[in-house]
């Protein structure tokens, strides 16, 4: 049996990974800032940013 994939949602993943990029290093250059200067300064939005400071901070704890 031959699979075929077309590659739907593999730019998603990298712009998952991308974006988790942006949210980690604001906060290693700017230690102690708030969620909202994280989300002025990287363009992200609201929910993305919160979600990857709960990812981020799990990974810590782990």
């Amino acid at each position: 049996m031959i699979t075929i994939t077309d590659g739907r949602g593999k730019h998603k993943l990298q712009l998952a990974k991308e974006n988790k990029r942006k949210v980690k290093e604001f906060f290693l250059k700017n230690p102690g800032a708030s969620k909202k200067d994280c989300i002025e300064s990287t363009g992200l939005g609201q929910q993305t940013v919160a979600k990857y400071i709960r990812i981020l901070l799990d990974e810590e704890k782990a």
